[in-house]
């Protein structure tokens, strides 16, 4: 039996379980029965029927006037609703409730959290008035609440997304000023990687070049603070600038170490980012007609690339060999692999 008939047999199992609490009047046991089921319809991607679950689990909660069990109800029930694009408007309707309930329940960090989904939800769909007004109602949660550590963070995150929103609705004003709260928390609370975030996202709205001094300052810190991820993607953009003046082996510095900073970086952002590198790194070798240096270090990347995501990532990278090598010719194609085979007999194979 594979994995999608043992899940399958689960679900005809759960199904008869629920039935068996129907007969009996056991609303609650169907309730949890029908959550568990919930589960594995959305482990299968199977939307409508989750959403059916979870919709039922939401409507039992509210008749039984069970506030907390509702408001976690529609919280998931929001959630599964994102997956189905005939269900935006359930979607939506859920997050506000299950931000109602919360704040009916005195807990605004929930509610607050709540909110932000929703404003998410709706940013990620281009509704930027509307995000805009939710993380509103987001911050107006935690107005009365003391800056913990947690609340903070969540008041930070809340100005810095909603700075987004702003840039997007094109209110450079209101994205400023959304920006500078965000790092001014993160800094009086110390968390210097979540002020690093906010500083850079500030660099990113900024209009024109920003500053290669600024740039570097920026870099400084985040290497100071172990953050890769942010100190990759600062070192791309020195290698880009120095790409776009012809400089060439500086553009591949630059990259290199961008490569190394994502060799390190925790989040999976750093598998597009080293391919961003290896590909400028690329770029740059061509421009100083070393072709073996191109092969080289789109192989390497290849390598390093299928090492961690399988051969996908591999097939496209071969389709920009491929580019390179119509852009030569065959006969150049040969010899340059003829010398990459040579400069790795002398040197050895390739570290990744």
């Amino acid at each position: 039996m594979n994995p999608h008939q043992k899940q399958q047999q689960a679900i005809t199992q759960f199904s008869r379980a629920i039935q068996e609490r129907q007969a009996a009047g056991d609303r609650l046991g169907e309730a949890l029965l029908r959550s568990q089921r919930a589960a594995l319809h959305s482990l299968h991607q199977d939307w409508p029927a989750a959403i059916g679950d979870l919709a039922w689990i939401a409507d039992l909660a509210a008749a039984k006037q069970r506030r907390a069990d509702e408001a976690r109800a529609r919280l998931a029930l929001a959630k599964a609703c994102q997956n189905d694009p005939t269900q935006t408007a359930v979607a939506r309707q859920s997050f506000a409730r299950a931000a109602q309930l919360y704040q009916t329940l005195q807990q605004p960090p929930a509610a607050a959290k709540a909110w932000q989904q929703l404003a998410a939800f709706d940013f990620s769909r281009d509704r930027y008035a509307a995000a805009i007004a939710h993380f509103g109602r987001a911050l107006n949660c935690l107005d009365d609440k003391e800056d913990t550590p947690e609340i903070a963070a969540l008041r930070a995150d809340l100005h810095g997304e909603r700075a987004e929103a702003y840039f997007f609705h094109s209110d450079a004003a209101g994205a400023r000023a959304d920006l500078a709260a965000a790092i001014t928390l993160a800094q009086a609370a110390g968390d210097h990687d979540r002020e690093l975030r906010w500083q850079l996202k500030q660099q990113n709205f900024q209009p024109g070049d920003t500053p290669a001094a600024q740039i570097r300052t920026l870099l400084d810190r985040a290497q100071d603070l172990g953050n890769f991820a942010v100190a990759g993607n600062l070192q791309l953009q020195q290698a880009t600038a120095a790409l776009q003046a012809g400089e060439f082996q500086d553009a591949i510095d630059r990259a290199t170490a961008a490569c190394e900073s994502a060799k390190q970086a925790k989040e999976l952002t750093k598998f597009t980012q080293y391919l961003t590198a290896s590909l400028l790194i690329a770029q740059a070798c061509e421009g100083q007609g070393d072709h073996v240096g191109v092969l080289a270090v789109l192989l390497r990347c290849k390598v390093y690339l299928e090492g961690y995501l399988g051969k996908a990532p591999g097939q496209a990278i071969n389709q920009i060999l491929e580019t390179y090598q119509q852009r030569w010719g065959k006969a150049a194609t040969a010899q340059v692999i003829r010398d990459y085979q040579a400069y790795i007999r002398e040197h050895g194979p390739q570290v990744v």
